[in-house]
């Protein structure tokens, strides 16, 4: 994971350091050695599974903690942990930051951060989080995958989810309206999820499938059950080692 937060590149999640945090010196995102530069390590020890700029501080979580970095330089940089009750972020690729609010993604449901505790939002939906309603249950081991965004224009977060307890892909996004707080539902495999900008600055959707193509929302020919027609063929990589994110 990286950020640039405070004049700086912050590196997560390094494999042999999990719970730490390496910062640059400012201004040089490629300089990690000399007095201006160091590291954070979260006194708990459990690894960082998400980050995210939250006004002036950092947001920092592990499965069952949040964390707020504060200060301006090495000389004052501090972390403040937050009581949360034991809840935390499980997917780095759910965070969403909007306005005055964080939205992310625990084991027990969709929450709402707003800088001093969380809110639970997926009451209405509990069953996507109870291991006993197997027609709707995100199995455990896939609440990583899940992935959000916020659509502007509906003022909704959609999050892509595998739904069904023998669900090994992404096959369901849930969206949230933040304003009347409701929930509604569609069936489309997205692999992973997109919000980038056009050139008259307005808000355009994509979402990627299991088959390479990346698909822009909202737009292309979509009623009375007849497929999306609106997308393109992603280039093919020549490198097996190479880890290919559909992301921003």
């Amino acid at each position: 994971l990286a950020v640039f937060f405070k004049n700086r590149l912050f590196l997560i999640n390094r494999a042999d350091a999990t719970n730490y945090l390496f910062y640059s010196s400012a201004f040089k995102p490629d300089v990690f050695n000399g007095p201006d530069t160091g590291y954070i390590g979260l006194p708990s020890g459990k690894p960082i599974t998400a980050v995210c700029r939250f006004f002036n501080e950092l947001f920092i979580a592990t499965a069952d903690e949040i964390y707020l970095l504060q200060g301006y330089s090495p000389q004052t940089f501090g972390l403040l942990k937050l009581n949360t009750g034991g809840i935390g972020v499980v997917s780095h690729h759910s965070v969403v930051a909007v306005g005055k609010y964080i939205y992310f993604v625990h084991s027990t449901g969709f929450y709402r951060f707003d800088g001093v505790g969380v809110v639970l939002i997926s009451k209405p939906i509990n069953h996507f989080f109870d291991s006993n309603e197997s027609t709707y249950f995100i199995p455990i081991t896939r609440l990583s995958t899940i992935q959000g965004r916020f659509d502007r224009v509906h003022s909704c977060i959609d999050w892509t989810v595998s739904k069904g307890s023998a669900q090994a892909t992404n096959n369901t996004i849930c969206s949230f309206d933040i304003e009347n707080e409701g929930w509604w539902f569609d069936n489309i495999a997205a692999a992973s999820l997109l919000r980038t900008t056009g050139a008259y600055y307005q808000d355009l959707l994509y979402h990627g499938d299991y088959a390479g193509k990346a698909h822009q929302d909202w737009t292309g020919t979509t009623d009375n059950g007849t497929a999306i027609s609106a997308y393109i063929t992603t280039r093919g990589f020549g490198q097996k080692d190479v880890l290919n994110v559909f992301r921003s």
